[in-house]
């Protein structure tokens, strides 16, 4: 199955009717986890748990299992998967003490997944997209080592330091009221560039809604690119459910 799934991105890949949906000559490759299953019982060891009400005496526990995927971006909302990789409990997990239990995760599952992609795709030119969930050191530097770009949701919540470095700098870069941004922000031991969006639209009711977005980046963004980077971050949104 991972074969004929290899070869049909091959042949979409081939045609150069699909080369507009590439960001800045590199194929997008979307990151993005699908629940497979959740309920009350835990149907074997592999199951992952979440807890909810912790602390609380409704306290209760949910067990689902998910699947990540890496989908190939070709424009008009078309999108073609390349790689799965399953987010589950390892032997090395259910072995585990009470005291050392770390689970299994999107993050660690992206590492995985990585190696697929590299394998069977060794040469592609890349640009993973991924939601808040993937701003970590791991992830970042698992798209450095294998060559990959990468434009990653930002929310501040996740990595606050990065959000306080690009406030206090006197000046950023804008072009028109829509975007902002500002390279080389420090994250732990790496550089990352932040570029945040604000989108206006006009409701069915008349009234103006504004949503504001973010990004990190390891691509140097200028006047010329910053719109093609938005546009590629929010075409993760628009598939997420494809």
């Amino acid at each position: 199955m991972e074969n004929i799934q290899k070869d049909i991105a091959y042949s979409m890949i081939r045609r150069k009717s699909f080369n507009d949906a590439r960001v800045l000559k590199k194929w997008q490759v979307i990151i993005d986890a699908t629940e497979l299953d959740e309920g009350y019982q835990k149907k074997n060891d592999y199951y992952l748990s979440r807890c909810y009400n912790r602390g609380k005496a409704d306290k209760f526990m949910k067990y689902h299992r998910s699947v990540l995927e890496a989908k190939l971006y070709l424009g008009n909302d078309f999108v073609c998967s390349i790689a799965s990789e399953p987010i589950e409990n390892t032997e090395e997990y259910i072995n585990q003490s009470d005291e050392k239990i770390k689970q299994d995760c999107e993050s660690k599952a992206f590492v995985r997944l990585a190696k697929k992609i590299k394998k069977s795709f060794p040469r592609l030119p890349i640009i993973i997209t991924a939601d808040g969930l993937y701003v970590s050191q791991k992830v970042i530097q698992t798209c450095t080592d294998n060559g990959w770009d990468y434009i990653i949701r930002y929310k501040e919540g996740c990595a606050p330091s990065i959000a306080q470095e690009y406030q206090e700098l006197p000046e950023k870069e804008k072009i028109g009221s829509e975007i902002e941004y500002q390279n080389q922000i420090m994250f732990q031991n790496t550089d990352v560039n932040l570029i945040y969006y604000t989108e206006k639209k006009i409701q069915a009711d008349g009234e103006e809604k504004i949503t504001k977005f973010a990004w990190i980046t390891n691509i140097t963004i200028t006047k010329s690119n910053a719109k093609k980077i938005v546009k590629a971050g929010r075409n993760r949104w628009k598939i997420e459910n494809i």
